[in-house]
């Protein structure tokens, strides 16, 4: 294994063209030189995908949900959502309550944002958020509940369920 520290005027990947074709490398952030083991380890958690991959990974390329959520089997993500969101597949207003339920929390949980998104009146979202909070006993003043209704929402378009 090579580790390597460049100045950011280079070139990371026209330096591993050179220093390490074809062989898999992990690319960590940009840092200042006292937190270069920072960075380290993002090489080193990158490395594994570059293996898999065949190609060189820089650690940008793994922050992501949806990379994270696809590394997870399907029926597993489907069976959290399911159990999530399945109060709100059950009743007769489900499409309504879903899409409510996915702008608020695209919206930050602005009420009239996720309203004029909508196009329906702020009341009328509260109304169905409250509804929401009522058949999955999630709570909104809750950061891991309202992580959990965006987590099963975004494991549902994961599994195109």
């Amino acid at each position: 294994m090579v580790e390597l520290a460049v100045p950011d005027a280079v070139v990371v990947a026209a330096a591993l063209a050179t220093l390490a074709p074809a062989r898999p490398a992990g690319i960590g952030i940009g840092v200042r030189p006292g937190a270069l083991a920072v960075s380290l380890r993002q090489a080193h958690s990158a490395l594994p995908e570059s293996r898999v991959s065949g190609r060189h990974v820089h650690a940008a390329d793994l922050a992501s949900s949806r990379r994270l959520l696809a590394a997870v089997p399907t029926e597993h993500l489907a069976g959290f959502a399911d159990a999530v969101l399945g109060p709100l597949d059950a009743d007769a207003r489900s499409a309504d309550l879903l899409r409510t339920l996915a702008a608020f929390l695209e919206h930050n949980g602005h009420w009239e944002s996720a309203a004029a998104a909508l196009q329906v009146h702020r009341h009328t979202v509260r109304n169905r958020m409250a509804t929401v909070e009522e058949l999955t006993g999630r709570r909104f003043g809750s950061a891991q509940d309202r992580h959990e209704l965006w987590l099963a929402l975004r494991a549902r378009d994961a599994t195109g369920t």
